[in-house]
């Protein structure tokens, strides 16, 4: 389901507030919202990574605590809020504030999907990662060691058996001898099994895709037979007596811990390969720097290409050209004839976007729920509290005062346009907690098999203080933004 409101829902809401309720005039609105999103990632990430470092943040956790600095749940919970106002008629144009939103949604996805911010996580793995890569190499090592061993005896003893004789030599050398291994087929690991859902239906954080073949099906089919239960359970649509999910079940969804130590591994070897070399290869630099370059382009353009990226773009576009956007509904700015209906030629594309856009907030609370639900907090430390516990309340409580006064000096110097819904969405955007793509980013770079990790333990105490604060925190900044900011 967050695949369908990933892919689906969230790009056809985006479609329909923008398109409907944005036009060439408010290009200097948009630069606004830019600026302030500019402004909440950079500062709000760097005061953040500062208190948590303060708080004794261990290390091994600097990339995910930046993470919950820079990138915060910007779309759900301000567009909930905002639209739970429109029947008080209290914030006027309230489907406007949504496209804002959007906007400000689509700014935070350029900056943690296209420009490569999920890496960050990827920091506080890094030593695991190579650690892992060393023991693998080891045991690699010694599993080779042991079958050429292996070989050897078993073609002595042939030999031995055969008297010895030339003439055979050929059917029984070691080097022709053809094992046929089916050990595999019934010992999928949890990671290898459930990576079909991850790479096909989570690719917004990876990228490459992957092919079905029929041996994935069976192993997938291999997978059920081994959990008659859920199976059963799924059959019957019945899901009473299917185990409730936690934690674990997130990290073995998403884990690409395994195809992370190989990528490690193939690095080293490439490295090692390098450092046998002792003169300097200037075109093997260049051509480095080139790979490097190429890998960014390539995740830029595959991040663009995102049914979320694609929906922002387009939307803007129509909605900038007024013979465009009159296509779609009823603008000011252009005129051209009606369908017979008496509507613009292609306004049911606008209806089927708003019919299927209007799920993505309902739907995305529901989620959000079910993964509060799931959060768990394993092994920690009675020291290690004290570090969520500050990161919240400098983002809930410090800075939104100090977001408010920024919102508060924009105002005076005309950046918001005299636009309320602007200022209000402006200043609600400061007071929100951590987003829940951090959970599952942090579950790639986790072994399948791990029953704890420590990063995914300070995510949830993260977590779980935000949002106990969020009830207090977001009412107070709601209602000062209302009565003193607004005026009303």
């Amino acid at each position: 389901m967050s695949t369908v409101a990933m892919m689906v829902f969230l790009p056809a809401l985006v479609f329909a507030k923008i398109v409907s309720n944005i036009d060439n005039s408010d290009i200097k609105e948009i630069g606004t919202i830019a600026l302030e999103a500019v402004f909440v990632i950079i500062i709000q990430g760097l005061l953040t990574f500062l208190f948590g470092v303060l708080a004794g943040c261990p290390k091994n956790w600097y990339g995910g605590l930046l993470s919950c600095g820079m990138f915060a749940n910007i779309s759900d919970i301000p567009i909930a809020y905002l639209q739970s106002m429109e029947s008080s008629n209290m914030i006027p144009n309230v489907d406007k504030g949504v496209s804002y939103i959007c906007i400000y949604l689509c700014m935070q996805i350029i900056a943690q999907f296209n420009l490569g911010g999920f890496k960050l996580i990827e920091l506080d793995f890094r030593n695991e990662i190579k650690k892992r890569n060393g023991d693998t190499e080891a045991s690699q090592s010694i599993k080779s060691n042991e079958n050429v061993a292996s070989h050897s005896s078993d073609a002595t003893q042939t030999e031995k058996a055969n008297g010895g004789s030339g003439s055979d030599s050929q059917d029984h050398d070691p080097n022709n001898f053809k094992v046929e291994d089916n050990s595999d087929l019934g010992s999928e690991s949890p990671m290898s099994l459930l990576s079909l859902n991850t790479e096909e239906s989570h690719s917004i954080a990876e990228p490459a895709s992957l092919n079905y073949t029929t041996s994935a099906r069976q192993r997938k089919d291999t997978q059920l037979s081994r959990h008659p239960s859920i199976a059963a359970s799924l059959f019957d649509n019945n899901l009473q007596s299917a185990p409730a999910e936690n934690m674990k079940d997130v990290v073995r969804t998403y884990s690409k811990y395994n195809q992370l130590v190989e990528d490690e591994m193939a690095k080293a070897q490439e490295s090692e390969s390098f450092k046998a070399k002792p003169k300097i290869n200037m075109t093997r630099i260049i051509s480095g720097i080139k790979g490097h370059g190429k890998a960014m382009i390539s995740l830029i353009i595959t991040s663009t290409l995102k049914p979320m990226s694609i929906s922002l773009i387009f939307s803007i576009t129509v909605s900038m050209i007024p013979w465009v956007k009159a296509l779609f509904v009823t603008t000011h700015q252009a005129h051209l004839s009606s369908a017979p209906d008496g509507m613009p030629p292609l306004s049911f594309i606008m209806d089927f976007a708003s019919y299927v856009g209007n799920a993505q907030v309902p739907l995305g609370l529901i989620l959000l729920g079910g993964t509060i639900g799931r959060l768990q907090v394993n092994n920690m430390n009675a020291k290690i509290w004290k570090v969520p516990i500050l990161v919240t309340i400098f983002k809930l409580c410090i800075f939104p005062v100090i977001g408010c006064a920024v919102n508060s000096k924009f105002s005076k110097d005309g950046l918001f346009y005299n636009d309320d819904v602007l200022y209000f969405v402006s200043n609600i955007n400061y007071c929100l907690p951590p987003a829940t793509a951090l959970l599952y980013l942090t579950a790639i770079y986790i072994p399948p098999d791990q029953d704890d990790a420590f990063q995914m333990d300070m995510l949830a105490l993260v977590y779980i203080a935000h949002y106990m604060l969020l009830v207090v925190c977001l009412p107070f900044v709601t209602s000062y933004t209302v009565k003193v900011s607004l005026g009303y």
